[in-house]
């Protein structure tokens, strides 16, 4: 039997933060929330708050 891990909450908040900085990036860049979306792979909500959040 094997044992399925989540991945330490630290992982997990690098990856987080790589994304925020990505999407502030590509905002400064002039682009949209929702290609910033289909950029990244992630929902436009999402997006949205780390946009609310910077």
């Amino acid at each position: 039997m094997r044992r399925i891990i989540a991945e330490p909450s630290e992982d997990l908040l690098a990856c987080a933060n790589e994304k925020r900085a990505a999407v502030n990036a590509l905002r400064l860049q002039g682009l949209s929330m929702p290609a910033i979306a289909a950029e990244l792979e992630i929902s436009v909500g999402t997006v949205r708050r780390y946009v609310k959040e910077a």
